[in-house]
């Protein structure tokens, strides 16, 4: 897991934006949908918000450290800039599905949020609450698909919101 996110010193993640069907962020079912598919959006949302460009480097030198940085020009998540922090992984936490299979593998732990690290539907403009733990859907050297269920969520279909990472470089093929 280390290595999938931080390659062999530093690597940097971007929106999937070129991911098939080319939705990288939006909501779906908990313990349901494995990406977003209720609400999604793609590189034009995120673009009206000013996040397409972001970018989320990890490395392992000396510590496990972050940065992102992001142009957000919305009212919620960070403002735009450059943010510093750690992270960590929690790979006993294990989320089911409603038949018994493993739904999400493990967690990623931030000081600092990820791009669009935020909860919509929470709290009040301007005012959201900032996520600093993401489930893992799935982490790869090339893919990391992450997603957290809104606080309110207790079973199955609640809300869920799903961000869609590539490697910076990293194509998907046709």
């Amino acid at each position: 897991m280390w290595t999938d996110l931080a390659g062999s010193g530093t690597k940097t993640w971007v929106w999937a934006t070129d991911i098939p069907g080319g939705v990288c962020y939006g909501n779906g079912g908990w313990q349901g949908c494995t990406a977003p598919c209720w609400w999604s959006c793609k590189a034009s949302d995120l673009s009206g918000w000013g996040c397409l460009n972001d970018q989320m480097t990890f490395d392992l030198q000396g510590r496990a450290n972050y940065t992102l940085v992001t142009v957000n020009i919305g009212t919620d998540g960070l403002a735009a800039g450059t943010y510093t922090g750690t992270f960590k992984f929690d790979m006993t936490k294990i989320t089911k599905a409603g038949d018994g299979s493993i739904y999400a593998r493990g967690a990623v732990i931030m000081t600092q949020p990820f791009s669009r690290g935020f909860q919509p539907n929470e709290g009040t403009a301007g005012a959201r609450p900032n996520i600093y733990s993401y489930n893992l859907m799935r982490m790869n050297a090339n893919q990391m698909y992450v997603e957290v269920p809104e606080t309110a969520t207790t079973g199955a279909w609640g809300t869920a919101w799903f961000w869609m990472f590539k490697k910076q470089g990293y194509a998907y093929t046709k």
